[in-house]
């Protein structure tokens, strides 16, 4: 007696993660599911959330290195499993306020740019007439409203800050700001 034995096509497992390294403050990532020949899929994502959908989205809540798995089987029960590593990383970001009261009340008695990741930091301070009344390069010493030591009184002055990240990308805010005393 001849026995026939049928062989199905295993299934290979693949996707690209889009994109592979993002910041804490963009943490979508999207799963391009690239596999052939499955039919069902289980998706872990490292932080132990899972799915079941053909290509995910996920949102990262926390920065870390996840290794992201994709397990693959057909009607038959063949299998394949792949693996790779997303990174969701702390970003560079940088607010620059429009007013500041220098009234010694210890609420926003300072001006400067407050940012995370930042390499390299350089602020100068212009009146209206363009004269610089204040610069400085070191992040923790803002602006304290004052000129030559003498108390300004309610003005607006043009500020010009650039920063550095820590990925040596350059960025440059211009703008102006309101000193109300």
């Amino acid at each position: 007696m001849l026995k026939i034995i049928k062989v199905y096509p295993m299934p290979i497992a693949d996707f690209i993660a889009d994109p592979a390294v993002t910041s804490i403050y963009e943490p979508v990532i999207q799963f391009q599911n690239h596999t052939v020949n499955g039919d069902t899929y289980q998706w872990t994502f490292g932080d132990s959330a899972t799915s079941t959908l053909v290509s995910p989205n996920h949102t990262y809540a926390e920065v870390g290195a996840y290794e992201v798995v994709l397990m693959t089987s057909t009607n038959h029960n063949c299998r394949d499993t792949t693996r790779g590593i997303v990174r969701v990383e702390y970003g560079y970001s940088f607010y620059v306020p429009s007013a500041f009261t220098p009234n010694g009340d210890g609420v926003n008695d300072f001006f400067q740019g407050y940012g995370s990741f930042i390499k390299d930091y350089e602020m100068s301070i212009y009146d209206r007439w363009g004269i610089l009344v204040y610069k400085t390069s070191e992040y923790d010493k803002p602006w304290d409203g004052k000129i030559k030591n003498r108390e300004v009184e309610n003005d607006v002055f043009v500020y010009r800050i650039q920063v550095t990240d820590q990925k040596d990308s350059p960025h440059t805010y211009l703008g102006k700001i309101t000193l109300i005393r």
